[in-house]
C-alpha cells in the first residue's frame, strides 16, 4: 500500500477556511490528515501533572457535596413518616378495622327453646325408667350371655 504525501499547508488552510468548496474525497483526506497532525502534536506535549493541593481540594469538595446530600437523622425519620408511607399504613389499618366491624360469623342453628329441651329430657327419663322397671330381665340376659361364653369354653377345652 502506498502512502499519499501529506497535504500542503495551503490545502489545509483552504480546507479550514471553507471545506464546502473542496470535493468530498479531498475533504475526507484533509480531515484525516488534520486529525493525525493534531493527534501527533498533542502526543508530543509533556503530560500535565496536577498541582500538589489538587487531591486535597478535590476531596474537600466531594466531602462538602456528601454532607449536603446526606440528610440528618431527624430529617430521615421525618421523611419516613411522611404522607406516602403513613397514608398506606393508615389506609390498611382502616380497612382491617372496617373488615372486623362489618364481618359477622355465619349463623349456626338456633338454640332450642326451653320447653322443647324439657320435653326431650322427660322422654329420656321415661325411657330410662322403663329400663329400670325391667332391670331383673336385663340382668338375666347378661347372665345368659355369660353362660354362652362358658359353654363355648367347655366345648373347646
Amino acid at each position: 500500500m502506498t502512502q499519499k504525501p501529506p497535504p500542503s499547508r495551503d490545502d489545509l488552510l483552504a480546507f479550514l477556511a471553507d471545506p464546502e468548496t473542496l470535493p468530498e474525497h479531498q475533504r475526507e483526506a484533509l480531515e484525516a490528515a488534520l486529525d493525525e497532525a493534531v493527534q501527533g502534536a498533542v502526543d508530543a506535549l509533556p503530560p500535565v501533572e496536577p498541582t500538589p493541593g489538587f487531591e486535597r481540594g478535590l476531596f474537600a469538595r466531594l466531602d462538602a457535596v456528601d454532607a449536603e446530600a446526606r440528610p440528618s437523622l431527624w430529617a430521615q425519620v421525618r421523611a419516613w413518616w411522611t404522607a406516602p408511607r403513613a397514608g398506606v399504613g393508615l389506609a390498611l389499618a382502616a380497612a382491617v378495622a372496617l373488615l372486623f366491624a362489618l364481618w359477622r360469623p355465619a349463623a349456626g342453628p338456633e338454640a332450642p327453646p326451653v320447653a322443647l329441651m324439657a320435653q326431650a329430657e322427660s322422654l329420656e327419663l321415661a325411657q330410662d325408667l322403663e329400663l329400670y322397671e325391667n332391670l331383673d330381665v336385663v340382668e338375666v340376659l347378661d347372665v345368659l350371655d355369660d353362660l354362652e361364653v362358658i359353654e363355648s369354653m367347655e366345648e373347646e377345652g
